[in-house]
């Protein structure tokens, strides 16, 4: 009898998957390849995932698009997470370079610390902004004419094809 052998864990590949349509010639799909959004993403993500082991370029790449997809459709759960997240870990290089600053024994230290802690407070600001703005967006008013006079006022609303038509037929 033969014994199984166990096989090999996939080890993570660089490629990616070619986005070439019917005519195209290498260069124009390797062109369009790397202009996706999603896969300079993926490449990113990779780099700086390290800390996570070698990942799947390809991988990466799939799940990248059904995000992106999900973010398309309206679900920005996603996103909002991530805002949150975000402002968080600002919030705690804050406090750590503030901390940093109090201690600094000369004044240039104290200076460097200090102008890095306030710049992480004011990222942590404008993300929870951001946050802020994608669950409460601003209502934009329209106003389609105000008539505002002191005195005679005369009002002539004309619609602007009409206006166009007007003005050929004179010709």
């Amino acid at each position: 009898m033969t014994a199984k052998r166990k096989s090999e864990p996939k080890k993570p590949t660089n490629q990616v998957p070619a986005n070439a349509k019917p005519n195209d010639g290498h260069e124009q799909a390797l062109a369009r390849t790397v202009l996706r959004p999603t896969v300079n993403a993926a490449v990113t993500v990779r780099e700086y995932g390290r800390t996570f082991g070698d990942l799947d370029l390809e991988h990466l790449i799939e799940e990248l698009f059904e995000q992106t997809k999900t973010a398309t459709r309206g679900d920005l759960g996603r996103g909002e997470a991530m805002l949150a997240a975000q402002a968080h870990t600002l919030d705690a290089i804050f406090n750590k370079l503030a901390q940093k600053a109090i201690r600094a024994e000369y004044m240039h230290h104290f200076d460097a610390y200090m102008k890095f802690a306030l710049r992480a407070q004011s990222q942590a600001r404008a993300t929870w902004e951001a946050l802020s703005v994608m669950k409460h967006p601003t209502m934009v008013g329209y106003v389609n004419q105000a008539n505002i006079a002191h005195g005679p006022q005369q009002v002539n609303n004309v619609q602007p094809s009409e206006h166009i038509e007007s003005d050929s037929a004179a010709e």
